[in-house]
């Protein structure tokens, strides 16, 4: 009997390649971190991981920020939620992993306006 949830783990993994997962994701991962620096919008977390971080100066543009995203379609997600003490950062996640490819490069085309720097400010 406790063979079958080790079958279905197996069925659930077969076709899986980690290796064009691994290739998938750093593809993915130069395509946001390209778009967003041409964009002037400076990032962390761009080394590896399967998202970015935007970091912003106060916890009412972070607000702003993701307001404008999803006026224009996308979903971002604040810092602001993610503290358990006090804010230490502000900013906003840009995660690539659970969109299609295509989906993805839609969003880079025009969705970075969003966190687009006003002026002189840092996004």
């Amino acid at each position: 009997m406790a063979a079958a949830p080790l079958r279905i783990e197996k069925a659930s993994m077969d076709g899986f390649d980690p290796r064009r997962l691994r290739r998938e994701l750093s593809e993915r991962r130069v395509l946001v971190v390209e778009n967003l620096r041409a964009a002037g919008i400076p990032i962390l977390g761009d080394d590896a991981g399967s998202h970015v971080v935007v970091l912003l100066p106060s916890v009412e543009r972070e607000r702003e920020v993701v307001r404008r995203a999803a006026r224009l379609g996308v979903r971002l997600d604040g810092l602001e939620r993610r503290h358990a003490g006090p804010p230490r950062w502000h900013g906003v996640a840009i995660g690539y992993t659970a969109c299609s490819r295509d989906q993805l490069i839609s969003v880079l085309r025009g969705g970075h306006r969003a966190c687009a720097p006003r002026s002189r400010e840092t996004c």
